[in-house]
């Protein structure tokens, strides 16, 4: 059986829901959970807190530019976006490696990212 997907501009109210979205997308794959494996809690907060704290900075950053995919009423996805209109270039924060190629992006580089305890 087919869902009905319906694709619409973010809302307030979608904030919480997109949240717990990420935290329960992301667990075992996110940079912010390897570091804290590597070196705890940092700050008193989880990595949970820290990577849901970056749908505020994309809120922040772009609300206009947040898409919400909805099924049955339900939040069952959503994409940020970046735009940066100085240097006409835009981008998306999600980590997206098999969805993107298909989509026709072409990777241009790989992170490597180091952490230490203050």
């Amino acid at each position: 059986m087919k869902e009905d997907i319906n694709i619409r501009a973010y809302r307030p109210d979608d904030l919480a829901g997109i949240k717990q979205l990420t935290v329960e997308a992301f667990a075992g794959v996110t940079l912010e959970e390897n570091v804290e494996a590597a070196l705890g809690i940092l700050h008193g907060r989880d990595w949970r807190w820290r990577k849901a704290r970056h749908i505020d900075e994309d809120v922040a950053a772009n609300p206009a530019g947040i898409f919400v995919a909805e099924a049955q009423g339900r939040i069952a996805g959503y994409i940020s976006t970046r735009v940066d209109h100085e240097s006409s270039k835009g981008r998306i924060p999600e980590a997206g490696q098999h969805l993107y190629p298909v989509c026709g992006f072409v990777e241009v580089a790989r992170q490597i990212h180091f952490a230490r305890r203050l």
